[in-house]
């Protein structure tokens, strides 16, 4: 099974805005951080959002998050935030999580 991990300039903005709070700083370090950065870089796909979703989301700031799955037509955003999990599914794209996702790679 091959898939495409797709990310936005969005995606990178929150993981390094969240990642620099005190109450994630003691969990995760630079290192940690700038590690995670460069597996994204050498692994993933850049996408630009194009299209912009309306969805009743409990936490608007994730918006960004479905306007990227409408605007590459995603089969997936896999997540373990709960205001996203929670809605299932939006548009075509099903929302799961690590480990549903997981799950569903093995039956395929």
């Amino acid at each position: 099974m091959r898939f495409d991990v797709c990310v936005c300039k969005e995606l990178i903005n929150e993981i390094q805005d969240v990642s620099a709070r005190n109450k994630i700083r003691k969990y995760v370090s630079d290192n940690d951080v700038n590690s995670l950065l460069e597996i994204i870089n050498a692994f993933c796909q850049y996408d630009i959002i194009t299209s912009r979703a309306e969805s009743k989301i409990r936490d608007e700031k994730d918006l960004y998050l479905l306007s990227l799955a409408e605007s590459i037509d995603a089969f997936y955003i896999v997540s373990g935030d709960k205001d996203l999990t929670e809605l299932q599914q939006h548009g075509n794209t099903k929302i799961i999580t690590l480990a549903e996702f997981k799950k569903q790679m093995m039956l395929t």
